[in-house]
């Protein structure tokens, strides 16, 4: 990578974000006085897309375990209606033993 000024240098950085993977495409978090710490996710498996958001949690560390179970529970309900690929139980169970971050 070059910077400002062209000449190459190599960069790095710490990424705190506990969802990424390939399926938590996008989490943004912050933490205000008044909303507390917060979560903004966007989750996708195949043809299933999930948003989610978090407000005031009761830590920073325990936001990223609520997102997780909230969208994989999402996740779970959205493949048991589905009838055109039917119920994957195994990519569920998947998920659900990831979530314990």
């Amino acid at each position: 990578m070059y910077s400002f000024d062209l000449i190459p240098r190599n960069f790095w950085w710490l990424n705190t974000n506990k969802l990424s993977n390939d399926y938590f495409v996008a989490s943004k978090t912050g933490i205000t006085p008044s909303a507390g710490p917060c979560l903004a996710t966007h989750f996708k498996f195949g043809p299933y897309e999930s948003y989610g958001v978090l407000i005031n949690t009761k830590t920073n560390e325990i936001r990223w375990r609520e997102m997780a179970t909230i969208l994989i529970w999402q996740l779970d309900k959205f493949m048991r209606k589905n009838t055109l690929g039917g119920y994957n139980f195994q990519a569920v169970n998947e998920f659900r033993k990831r979530r314990l971050i």
